[in-house]
């Protein structure tokens, strides 16, 4: 190392000295590669007494002008243990230089004096910071900082291990300048003695020196305070710290000594280095630069750039994770450049290859080796291409805040610049000509038009003042100036497109910015971001940087090849693994083919078994096939997928280690508004899907789709053990489109969709298309909640699968794809995917040097791909596949209904999964039970680790309970069982951990404990709200964040798992309030406000909140109505639990109907008990279409209908009894205990001694009636009979084939059946059985008979369906008089005459007795026209294409809606051709209506629309063509062409037609008629199409309508005839009916039906119907008034204020006369006056005085003219212009308005009044006009400047004329608001003065507390705190500290005022109704305090200011 020697100092500058030295940084972007570090002692950042950040923000204006990767900062003066300043100066780091990290450090044992408890007075000095921005910030490690803020050391890692240590470091100056000089501060630490000079740079050579031997190289930035001397002649200082650290000073050795000292200094040679490792020379270039550039500072700035990728010998492209992107794709000026540039690249030398190459693969004619490799090589060129042309698009990669804007920083630089410039000055009086053209080259940067005054220290003075305070407004408006700069983006991005686009764009771009800003802030109060991965704790060693990513390396090298280890190749080492691996023993893809021989081998059944271990062989076993190979699964992609793909992918996903971003491919699909654009994009587009379509079909996976990138996170917060972390892996982003579109979507689409029904085991949720974790948690709950209705004992296994998704075996996935007929080509393409891929490892930021994986290794799937869920439940579905078959059935359920028996061992979701065991079939103990659990998950362990992976047994856990006494739970302790699983790596079982009762299990975030109680949820959701409800009140945020918190981050994490429990609405409400208090504090709401109005929709005048209980109440309806008719194991078990309930209810009314609470104990509580005990009990709403068994005889009666029946008044606990005991004895109505006569409830019924043999299943749990049950149940059926048990009214015919007790008798001669009549008849035996198929041996007997004699003393038939000598008897049907029959009668033939009537009787007759009410509901409402249904019939027989139209009508008068339908043919033959009616004379219609109706829509109208309307008429056609098929016996399907003119209905009826029938058609718009439109759609021909209507409105001349257009026009005026035509006959019914094919369960609601989209509707309704009623509370309205609002008119003239939370929040309390008015004080509180205190008027201060006092007549002034212009502008009539302005008049002139009152005006009274009379009684004005301005009296003219206007109003006018409303109504809201804002600054002064009136206030009320006497105040002064501390805090503070006090005193009193216990000494020396006078006396000093005024001194009170107050 060579030195060179020091220049002696000199005392006088040269007149040719330099400004800069050396090669200085400009103020130009860094290259790639170069990494720019800016150093600079920056001679105090702000001050320690001030969070005044100004200082700062215009100092780091200035560095970021230099577009550093790196600013090192020394003598900062921060002190960084202030959070708040700490927190300030970072956020002035993010908005100057953007994001980065931080470094600091300061003095850590000495604080400023506000912090200092010694009371030392003097500010901390000295200290250092470094920042590094996001470019390489990934990359850093911080070093903990010397304690004495001496030095702070980031570690920077690089590619094999290399790194760079970074160092600020500032060495003090000897001064003892008292305590304000660091040196004298570290003295005071050091002691006197010391020496704080060397003693800095001893421990930072130690430091270096420590570096050193670990291997960095280093460089440090230093204010040394020292000259450089010769260091060979110095044996201290500066100089021995070089020497003996090997640095080097770089300026020195390349450029020579500076010629100038780099501080204040006048002459002499700089004190501030650059110091590094020698090695580092040849990759640098530094240099000082000028007085100019940097931060103001009396240091100058110093400059290095590192080349380095050259140091690191590294590339660009391994750098490519580090790259920033260079633009944003929504900006479409940058994405049409970066699409030109590209397309002018490759279209030359790449797209025609491409195509061409895409041709021959498709032709399946081509060299797989030539095409792959030269693919390979076109890919690499593209890659190369795309980020040529991401670099020539890129602005600047220095990041900017959510509040950067150009003017905001050059307000800051100016200012910046101008202090750097005066110091200039002030040094030397002053400024050379070199200095003086830097500082002008430096303004001309920051302004081209700038002219800094260099002529005099004073206008640089005066220039400078001028500038900061430009700079500190700029600072307050900078939202502001980000939104201008934000507008002028949109200006330059969205030059291409029209003013519409611009807009739209310009509107998009804000809404996104503000939601960035909001969320962001949102994030970093709840969800803080966690910092990178510093270190890593492996084997209890801690590992940092580069030996951290290495472990990382070997960890997940081992960690992903578990499957071989795990999996069959232990049975015969390497055989197995030998035979399916595709790799040769080099590692080379050699053996796929024999590899796939082998597969196939295991597909076929004809592998060798041997060869794996026996625990093992189910599963390869199951591997076989279950179909052949679906060619469609291989079809290439289509533009179309691809391009809705990456539009519907955030830009911000990760992806893509070679750089070629999410962005890029985005903006060649954003949408650019011009044609030629269009086309390129197109063009690319089409390359790109040809590269990934050849891929496809080739089954190729190119070069760069084999290195990924894994990345490791922390699974929990602050854990860092290796074995810990998650590994995601981030692949590219095409290769993450192919796997997602092709496997997960297009793939697994083709397995769900398989003609035999899906291919995959239905106890997987995970990763599948319909299916969610509601539904999968839900599913268990409800068997659990079937267990406890049977009193089943059950068991339940909760599994730990580890590392699942890492753990599939690749070799077993591919079989896993090829077993459900993934083409050979697909499965090759993912096998070298899984084979093939290398991968490296980035953890905090770092990326490895070292790689693993590649060729020859294989490994798991992991996670982060796009296939990965995909890949995990094929290869796990072959597990649950075995579990399905098992022989053991661990969870058996039978439908108590239907007798339907399914069985379920194992629940998944992805890779949870949990296993119960029960039965309701068979009383199964509690050993059976255990064992079937043990042996299910035995069998799916072994599975498990077949498949490659193990079950984490530490962490599995089970249980076994047994319930009683409804939902009550015992813990069983089997004697024989521990349960005991065995796992891969130990080779004895391990006994799994057994739970207890109370405590619960996690499933998908949902905890349960098995008596499904949900107090523990509970308990874990209010611990997290009061979590939350702290962090909002230790945090400052706005009203929005508040609101914006409420609802996208607590709502959504609370209501989840509240959906799957049995909570009840009020649990929820309270839940809600904990976070909801605090939010509304915020808005300025009070916590006592009416919760109802809160959640009443703002349309309606509320402030729209969601109620959480009301939201998961429709989730969990949503869930049931959607789920039950599901044949999913959900579905059944929803109908299972449903049916059981019903049985136990036993009444006729399903009990999801019942609008009463049901007993406790009478029905087991379950999830769907708990939906009707929430809302149903509450007469919110009722669930119609559930299951009740049917009445069997005349005159029967329910059996829980009897108490009732009967007028006995049972108790609770006698209705339990009762309950109990027809439970017991399965009794459902009163013919089940009744004999076959009717007349005699038998004995053995009558005394509780057997059940009854019953058709439905009952819970099998033991029920035993005691005399106590016998005596209520006999008590109640003595009600019913004689003393000898015979019926007062007797049974009358069966109405239902009998259940237990038959009718009929056995005889030797047939079977004799007792008629109503009293007839005997016999039906002989059938002696043909071909004529039937028979099931069972059953006997069946004729429908013809014979009379006969009636028999004696024979023996009647009991026993249900059973005879003791001919086995079954076949029990008769009730539609053919109880009698089989023999056969179906012949199919009628069409006939001319009274052929619709023959139709209409077939439908009814021939359908299973189902379809007549269907005909009747969908049909019948209205004649139809059928006189040509004979040619109907006729061209169908003939197979001719038929036409339809339909349309619909809704008419808002009649509140219903009409549909119309209509068969029409082409009336090319002269006999089909007529002339409407409804058409013009001369022109005949080219159509023959061939057969029509109409048919009035039913349904609930507030949803009603032209949408239902039009799905009413297109549910017809496909209806009756369906039937007429089945009616003409026709052989084949008949076409039918649908025209319907709303187009979204089409659109979305023709989306669902070719989908299978899933959950998920119950929840669209109008359900119920697209789901049964889409059954009858699907059995017929059938092509519904949109047909623009109203051709009349278009086309003048009818000769040119097409027929189409003709039919629309028929269908048209059919549905608007309706009414007309069949007045009569018109009946609308609010509730819809219950169509078969459509969801079994409809929610009906008081005022109609809900079908579909429930949880967005519901909600609202019921929030609106509890709301209204507290409305009406509120503004003491009647039931008359409150439906005189015009609510259409509010909504849409509110519209201004309600966009924001705070908006509505305001809004309603105006809208609900909740104003804190002076006449609303005095009702709170009697002692305050309610007169007015603006005017002397001596008025009460109601809402209408607030808009007539005298003192608001200014603002009346200025709203008049408002209110003419508007009237003007919209021509309003006279009289109505008068009635109008006459209701303003009785506002403003503070006259009672007779508000409730039919008041006519008074020709006596003021003027005013004489005017209204006279108006009334004026004969001219029409009637309208006087009752409308009639009902506005009733309503209050003041009411109407609160937005209540009358609807009377609105039917004055035409709907084209009524637009004056809206605006009208907003004038009166803004006059009203102008009204109260007048009145509020008359009695508290501006709002730049209500901090100082709230503050005044909180010291009256402090005052009060200290000045009140003992018997007042309550508390001991002596627990008080020092009146003068309190009075020094903020505002915010006083008042939670009289919170704290007012809630102690609350409860003292209470304690107090407690007669029971021992008396206290108040009590006991002060009677009770003096403390109740010391109490109101207290009392009123509050409210005197509430009411203070400012004093008239206005001097400033001290105190930070908190926000001020929200807008009214």
């Amino acid at each position: 190392m060579s030195i060179s020697a020091p220049i002696p100092s000199t005392t006088t500058e040269p007149l040719d000295i330099p400004d800069v030295w050396g090669n200085p940084a400009d103020s130009q972007p860094t290259q790639d590669g170069i990494f720019r570090i800016i150093y600079q002692n920056i001679n105090n950042l702000s001050s320690n007494a001030s969070y005044d950040t100004l200082v700062t923000n215009n100092k780091i204006a200035g560095l970021a002008l230099l577009h550093p990767d790196r600013v090192m900062l020394a003598e900062t003066g921060v002190f960084w243990g202030n959070d708040k300043q700490k927190k300030l100066t970072k956020q002035a780091f993010y908005e100057g230089l953007g994001k980065g990290s931080v470094h600091t450090a300061h003095n850590t044992q000495f604080a400023p004096s506000r912090h200092n408890p010694h009371g030392i007075t003097n500010q901390l000095a000295g200290g250092v910071c470094q920042w590094f921005g996001s470019r390489l910030c990934h990359r850093i490690t911080n070093v903990p900082a010397d304690h004495l803020g001496r030095f702070a050391i980031s570690l920077v890692h690089g590619p094999n291990n290399q790194g760079i240590a970074i160092i600020t470091a500032y060495r003090p100056v000897a001064s003892r300048n008292g305590d304000t000089s660091v040196y004298e501060q570290h003295l005071q630490h050091l002691g006197q003695h010391a020496d704080p000079r060397e003693a800095c740079l001893q421990e930072l050579s130690k430091e270096v020196l420590a570096l050193q031997e670990e291997g960095y190289l280093i460089i440090i930035g230093i204010d040394a305070n020292e000259q450089m001397p010769d260091i060979y002649n110095s044996d201290k200082g500066i100089a021995k710290f070089v020497l003996d650290t090997g640095m080097v000073d770089p300026i020195e050795h390349i450029h020579g000594t500076c010629p100038f000292p780099t501080s204040s200094a006048r002459t002499g040679s700089p004190i501030d280095f650059f110091l590094c490792s020698e090695e580092l020379l040849p990759f640098i270039s530094v240099g000082v630069l000028a007085s100019a550039q940097g931060g103001s500072s009396d240091h100058r700035a110093l400059s290095m750039g590192i080349a380095i990728h050259s140091l690191w010998n590294s590339s660009v492209e391994e750098a490519n994770e580090s790259r920033p992107r260079g633009f944003r794709a929504g900006n479409t000026k940058k994405s049409l450049e970066f699409v030109t540039i590209l397309h002018s690249a490759l279209v030359d030398e790449v797209m025609g290859e491409i195509e061409l190459m895409h041709d021959t693969v498709a032709s399946r004619r081509y060299d797989p080796s030539i095409i792959h490799d030269r693919l390979d090589v076109l890919d690499n060129l593209i890659t190369s291409k795309m980020l040529e042309a991401e670099d020539k698009v890129s602005p600047s990669k220095t990041a900017r805040s959510h509040v950067w804007s150009p003017a905001l920083v050059r307000k800051q630089l100016k200012a910046n610049l101008l202090q750097q410039a005066l110091r200039c000055f002030k040094l030397r009086n002053s400024m050379s000509q070199r200095k003086r053209a830097s500082f002008i080259a430096e303004a001309r940067k920051i302004d081209e038009q700038w002219c800094i005054p260099l002529a005099s220290m004073e206008s640089l003075n005066t220039a400078l003042i001028e500038a900061r305070k430009e700079a500190k407004d700029a600072m307050k408006s900078k939202k502001e100036l980000r939104k201008t700069h934000l507008e002028q983006i949109i200006i330059e991005s969205t030059m291409l497109g029209s003013d519409e686009f611009r807009l739209r764009a310009a509107r998009t771009i804000k809404r996104i910015e503000q939601q960035r800003s909001t969320h962001a802030s949102i994030r970093s109060i709840l969800k803080p971001r966690e910092p990178p991965i510093a270190f890593v704790i492996q084997d209890g060693n801690r590992l940092t940087g580069a030996d951290m990513n290495d472990a990382f390396v070997q960890h997940n090298a081992h960690h992903f090849q578990q499957p071989p280890r795990n999996g069959a190749s232990a049975a015969i080492p390497g055989q197995v693994l030998q035979d399916l691996s595709p790799h040769d023993e080099e590692g080379l893809m050699n053996r796929m083919e024999h590899a796939y021989t082998n597969y196939y081998s295991i597909l076929d059944g004809e592998y060798d078994i041997e060869k794996v271990q026996e625990f093992e062989r189910p599963f390869y076993e199951k591997l076989q096939r279950r179909c052949e190979p679906i060619e469609a699964m291989g079809r290439p992609m289509t533009y179309e997928e691809m391009n809705q793909y990456w539009i519907k992918l955030p830009e911000r996903t990760s992806s893509s280690p070679s750089g070629r971003h999410v962005g890029l491919y985005k903006a060649m699909h954003v949408c650019i508004p011009t044609e030629e654009a269009g086309k390129l994009q197109k063009e690319l587009v089409m390359m790109f899907l040809q590269i990934n379509n050849i891929c496809i079909l080739s089954g190729h996976v190119l070069t760069r789709w084999k290195l990924a990138t894994n990345i490791m996170l922390p699974k929990k917060t602050g854990v860092h053990d290796i074995n810990k972390m998650r590994c995601i892996s981030l692949l590219e982003a095409d290769l993450n489109l192919v796997l997602k579109l092709k496997f997960s979507k297009h793939v697994m689409r083709s397995i769900e969709d398989h003609p035999s029904g899906s291919l995959l085991a239905d106890n997987q949720n995970g990763f599948r298309p319909n299916r969610s974790t509601d539904q999968a948690v839900l599913g268990n709950r409800i068997s659990i909640d079937i267990a406890h209705q049977h009193c089943a004992p059950f068991a339940t296994l909760e599994t730990d699968c580890k590392s699942a998704f890492d753990c599939c075996d690749p070799n077993l996935t591919v079989i896993a794809h090829l077993r459900l007929g993934v083409p050979e080509v697909l499965s090759k393409l993912m096998s070298e995917h899984l084979h093939c891929t290398t991968f490296n490892v980035r953890a905090g930021g770092l990326t490895s040097a070292t790689q693993y994986g590649g060729p020859g290794k294989s490994f798991g799937s992991g996670q982060g791909g796009g296939a990965s869920g995909f890949n995990w439940i094929v290869n796990q579905d072959v597990t649950n596949c075995v579990l399905e078959d098992h022989a053991i059935k661990a969870c058996t359920i039978q439908d108590p209904r239907s007798g339907e028996i399914r069985h379920r061992n194992a629940f998944v979701f992805a890779d949870d999964m949990n296993f119960l065991a029960m039965s309701t079939t068979e009383n199964q103990s509690t050993e059976t039970i255990c064992h079937n659990l043990n042996t299910i998950g035995q069998t799916a362990s072994d599975c498990i680790r077949a498949s490659g992976g193990s079950f984490g047994l530490p962490k599995c856990s089970w249980r076994c309970s047994t319930p009683y006494n409804y939902n009550q739970i015992q813990d069983e302790y089997p004697s024989r069982f521990p349960l005991q699983l065995t796992s891969t790596a130990a080779t004895q079982p391990s006994t799994i951990h057994q739970m207890r009762a109370h405590q619960p299990h996690r499933q998908l975030g949902v905890h349960f404990v098995p008596s499904l109680s949900p107090k523990y949820q509970i308990q874990l959701l209010t611990k997290r709200s009061k979590e939350i409800k702290v962090t909002l009140r230790r945090n400052s945020i706005t009203a929005h964040q508040a609101a914006t918190i409420f609802e996208h981050y607590i709502a959504p994490a609370i209501s989840y798992p509240c959906t799957t429990q049995s909570m009840t609405t009020s649990e929820i409400d309270k839940l809600q309030n904990i976070t909801f208090n605090p939010i509304l504090a915020k808005l300025s709401m009070a916590s006592t406000s009416a919760r109802n109005m809160l959640y009443l929709p703002a349309k309606f005048g509320g402030a729209g909140f969601k109620r959480w209980s009301m939201e998961i109440l429709a989730q969990q309806i949503a869930l049931l109505i959607n789920q039950v008719d599901s044949q999913e194991w959900i579905g059944f078990v929803l109908r299972a639990s449903m049916n059981t309930s019903q049985l136990e209810f036993g009444r006729a009314t399903h009990f999801l109907e019942y609008q009463h609470q049901i007993i406790k104990n009478t029905i087991t509580p379950t999830w769907i008990t708990s939906i009707q005990s929430n809302a149903v009990a509450k007469s919110l709403l009722s669930i119609h279409g559930g299951w009740t068994p049917p009445k069997q005889r005349e005159h029967d009666i329910h059996i829980g209908d009897l108490p009732e029946f009967t007028e006995f008044d049972l108790s609770a606990h006698q209705l339990r009894l009762f309950h109990q005991t027809f439970q017991a004895l399965q009794v459902t109505t009163l013919a089940d205990i009744v004999d076959a006569s009717g007349k005699t409830i038998r004995k053995s019924s009558f005394e509780c001694t057997a059940a009854t043999l019953s058709p439905y299943n009952w819970p099998i749990r033991k029920i035993t009636l005691t005399r106590e049950h016998k005596e209520v149940w006999q008590a109640v059926l003595s009600r019913l009979v004689s003393p000898n048990r015979t019926l007062y009214r007797q049974l009358g015919q069966w109405l239902v084939a009998p259940n237990k007790t038959l009718p009929y008798h056995k005889s030797n001669r047939g079977l004799i059946h007792i008629q109503s009549t009293g007839e005997w008849h016999l039906h002989l035996e059938v002696t043909q059985r071909s004529q039937r198929v028979t099931r069972h041996n059953s006997t069946e007997y004729q429908s013809e008979f014979e009379v006969v004699e009636p028999f004696a003393g024979q023996r009647w038939v009991t026993d249900a369906c059973i005879s003791t000598t001919t086995g079954v008897i076949t029990v008769p049907t009730v539609d053919q008089a109880n009698l089989l029959r023999c056969s179906d009668r012949p199919l009628p033939q069409v006939s001319v005459e009274h052929t619709w009537h023959r139709f209409v009787q077939h439908i009814t007759r021939t359908n299973d007795g189902q379809h007549g009410c269907i005909f009747d509901a969908i049909i019948g409402d209205l004649p139809v026209r059928h006189h040509r249904f004979h040619d109907l019939c006729n061209l169908l027989l003939d197979d001719i294409p038929i036409y339809a139209s339909t349309d619909g009508s809704v008419r808002t008068d009649l509140q219903s809606a009409s549909a119309s339908w209509l068969f029409w043919i082409e009336a090319d033959d002269a006999n089909f051709r007529e002339t409407s009616e409804d058409t013009d004379a001369t022109v005949a219609s080219p159509i023959t209506v061939l057969t029509c109706g109409t048919k009035i829509v039913h349904g609930r109208f507030d949803s009603m629309s032209s949408y239902r309307a039009e799905g009413t008429g297109l549910l017809i056609i496909p209806f009756l063509a369906a039937q007429l098929m089945k009616y003409l016996n026709l052989n084949s399907l008949p076409q039918i062409n649908h025209n319907c003119d709303n187009q979204e209905l089409i659109v979305k009826v023709k989306s669902m037609l070719p989908t299978k029938r899933a959950w998920w058609w119950n929840d669209v718009t109008d359900s119920d008629l697209i789901c049964e439109t889409l059954h009858w759609g699907q059995q017929i021909q059938w092509n519904p199409r949109w047909e623009r209507g109203h051709p009349e409105r278009r086309i003048a001349d009818r000769r040119l309508w097409s027929n189409s257009e003709w039919g629309n026009h028929f269908a048209d005026s059919l549905a608007g005839e309706a009414w007309d035509l069949h007045p009569t006959q018109y009946r609308h019914n609010p509730c819809a009916p219950i169509l078969p094919h459509a969801q079994s369960l409809q929610l009906h609601l008081p005022d109609g039906t809900i079908n579909g989209k429930i949880k967005q509707h519901l909600p609202s309704i019921i929030n609106t119907r509890v709301g209204i009623q507290q409305l009406a509370r509120y503004i003491h309205y009647s039931e008359e008034q409150l439906n005189l609002i015009d609510w259409d008119n509010y909504q849409i003239s509110s519209k201004a204020f309600t966009s924001t939370a705070l908006s509505r929040a305001h809004a309603c309390k105006a809208f609900n006369n909740q104003w804190y008015t002076d006449a609303l004080a005095n009702k709170y509180n009697q002692s305050l006056s309610p007169t007015c205190r603006c005017c002397q008027s001596h008025k009460s201060e109601t809402i209408a005085h607030i808009i007539g006092c005298t003192s608001r007549a200014p603002t009346h002034e200025e709203f008049r003219p408002q209110v003419t212009a508007h009237f003007r502008a919209h021509r309003i009539g006279d009289h109505l212009l008068y009635a109008l302005e006459l209701g303003i008049e009785i506002v403003v002139s503070d006259i009672d308005s007779h508000r409730g009152e039919r008041w006519r005006g008074n020709h006596e009274g003021s003027d005013v009044e004489q005017r209204v009379a006279t108006f009334l009684d004026d004969d001219t004005v029409s009637e309208q006009i006087k009752e409308a301005f009639s009902s506005q009296v009733l309503l209050g003219w003041e009411d109407a400047f609160q937005g209540r206007f009358s609807i009377k109003w609105s039917a004055i006018s035409t709907p084209e004329d009524m637009k004056w409303i809206p605006g009208f109504l907003k004038i009166l809201m803004n006059w009203s608001r102008a009204c109260w804002s007048k009145r509020r600054q008359t009695l508290f002064g501006e709002k730049k003065d209500r901090y100082r009136l709230q503050r005044e206030r909180l010291f009256q009320h402090v005052h009060n507390w200290y000045d009140a006497p003992r018997e007042q105040r309550i508390l001991a002064k002596s627990k008080l705190e020092p009146r003068e501390q309190i009075l020094k805090k903020n505002n915010d503070a006083i008042a939670k500290w009289l919170d704290r006090r007012y809630t102690d005193r609350a409860k003292q009193l209470k304690s107090i005022n407690n007669k029971s216990g021992q008396t206290s000494l108040f009590s006991y020396f002060i009677p009770a109704e003096i403390r109740r006078e010391h109490n109101q006396a207290f009392q009123t000093r509050i409210q005197e305090a509430r009411r203070a005024s400012l004093p008239t001194s206005s001097n400033t009170v001290d105190g930070d200011q908190s926000s001020e107050e929200p807008p009214d």
